[in-house]
């Protein structure tokens, strides 16, 4: 109210009454999108002038809710390679804020039959502000898991127009938008029938400094081959399991130092401490 960000409150509203333990990733996705929300509903309050648009930019509110009732809408491109393809989803998903800057990348997945020729690709664009990976099977480094992300995938029984009976088709994910800061969710919970929910406790290694391949990024991406993240913060869950524990974080100062957050302990710590986690959250931000 009165052109003030109110987020903190609906944060306090959705907090439990007893104070009960909260996921971190779950919490720190629910601060970025409550900022952003109650940014792009404060910035629809302002004049044109007071907002950094023009004139001609007015009506952004209504553009947005018409491109998000058309977000199913499918529409055809001509890829670099002069192939055409049906592409879904929007990048802009959400409208535009100070954090969908800071935060917000997209990714990428194409879907292509084999063997149909007639059969456009279908490529789905989706927004994201936390990118999830998962470290099952063999991978132990974010190295590791990015290329599992991105990985082609076979997909069998895939529906081509046209074409009554499934057909084999390969899907791959690439990261088409780098974002300014790059949160990293680790996944180390696992569901099976049998045990349940575990954690996976194995070590997952992870850069000071990271430059991002080019086989993980679409070939629009912006800057694919020269963009570098240098980690700024993390956070890691101590426990056994997913119902229980406790979460510390480490995060760099200005000045190059380390401080570790145990509570309401607060210390500094060597570069190496920081480099011998089993993290949960990693914060990147681009060099």
């Amino acid at each position: 109210a009165g052109g003030k960000l109110d987020f903190r409150a609906a944060a306090s509203t959705n907090a439990s009454a007893d104070q009960e333990q909260e996921d971190a990733q779950e919490f720190l996705q629910f601060l970025v999108d409550a900022a952003h929300e109650e940014m792009v509903k404060l910035r629809s309050t302002l004049p044109p002038a007071a907002a950094g648009q023009d004139d001609s930019s007015s009506g952004v509110a209504e553009q947005q809710q018409q491109h998000e009732d058309d977000d199913e809408e499918e529409w055809s491109v001509v890829t670099k390679k002069n192939k055409a393809a049906v592409t879904r989803g929007r990048e802009d998903l959400g409208g535009s804020s100070l954090l969908s800057a800071i935060f917000r990348g997209s990714i990428k997945s194409c879907v292509k039959a084999k063997g149909v020729k007639a059969a456009a690709p279908s490529i789905t664009v989706q927004p994201f502000t936390m990118l999830h990976l998962d470290i099952l099977d063999s991978v132990r480094s974010i190295e590791d898991a990015l290329d599992h992300l991105t990985h082609t995938e076979l997909i069998n029984g895939y529906k081509v127009k046209g074409h009554e009976a499934g057909v084999e088709a390969e899907k791959v994910v690439k990261i088409s938008k780098l974002p300014q800061v790059l949160l990293l969710a680790i996944n180390r919970y696992s569901y099976s029938l049998d045990r349940g929910s575990s954690k996976l406790h194995h070590n997952v290694t992870y850069p000071l400094s990271m430059r991002l391949r080019p086989q993980w990024t679409s070939d629009d991406c912006p800057e694919r081959r020269s963009a570098q993240y240098q980690l700024i913060a993390l956070v890691t869950h101590h426990g056994r399991n997913a119902s229980g524990g406790h979460y510390t974080a480490h995060v760099q100062q200005g000045d190059g130092r380390w401080l570790h957050f145990n509570d309401a302990q607060v210390d500094f710590v060597a570069q190496s401490k920081v480099l011998d986690q089993k993290p949960y959250l990693l914060v990147y931000h681009r060099a």
